[in-house]
């Protein structure tokens, strides 16, 4: 069954995980560099790798939906209903108990890259741009605004499902990154 949720809950829903992976983050970069990028084993992401991970897909997200934004008139929605693609992706991106291993992209796999030292730094800040972002969203339709998606173009979801795909995979690799921490 798709979600259906006041539009207002969901923007506080989001609102509220950003707000907690800010703390999260803000936590860890407290933490020596030697352990934020300490490997649990040679195929596995250190805490640092996870950020630099999510920075990559800010990096698509943020400028695309501030374009739609940009572009999109104001229309106040009262309910916001999930379209069925983009809630599958965003159920599938939450995490279980077990946090649930999903392959990653080539393109966006940090052991495939040099070693950001300033990737919690850069996540910190794109937290805070999502933070400012969110706070704008009352004013919009989140079911009437489509966005691309970072594995194509071909494919749009709805605003409201492409910030919970967004926001529900920072939570996932914030857990994986607090893991990696714990060793």
């Amino acid at each position: 069954m798709r979600t259906s949720i006041s539009q207002q809950d969901l923007i506080k829903e989001l609102q509220s995980y950003t707000n907690d992976h800010l703390l999260r983050a803000e936590k860890m970069q407290a933490e020596d560099f030697s352990l934020l990028s300490r490997r649990p084993d040679e195929y596995s992401w250190s805490a640092n790798d996870c950020a630099q991970h999510l920075n990559m897909y800010f990096a698509f997200y943020l400028p695309e939906i501030k374009m739609r934004l940009k572009n999109a008139p104001q229309a106040q929605a009262k309910n916001f209903r999930a379209g069925l693609l983009g809630d599958y992706f965003a159920k599938s991106m939450l995490p279980h108990e077990a946090l649930n291993t999903m392959k990653t992209l080539k393109k966006t796999n940090p052991l495939n890259f040099k070693v950001n030292e300033n990737a919690l730094v850069e996540l910190i800040e794109n937290l805070k741009e999502m933070q400012a972002l969110l706070s704008t969203l009352s004013a919009f339709d989140l079911a009437q605004i489509k966005t691309s998606i970072s594995i194509s173009s071909l494919i749009k979801l709805k605003l409201g499902d492409t910030l919970r795909v967004v926001i529900y995979h920072n939570e996932r690799h914030l857990r994986q990154a607090e893991k990696a921490l714990r060793g």
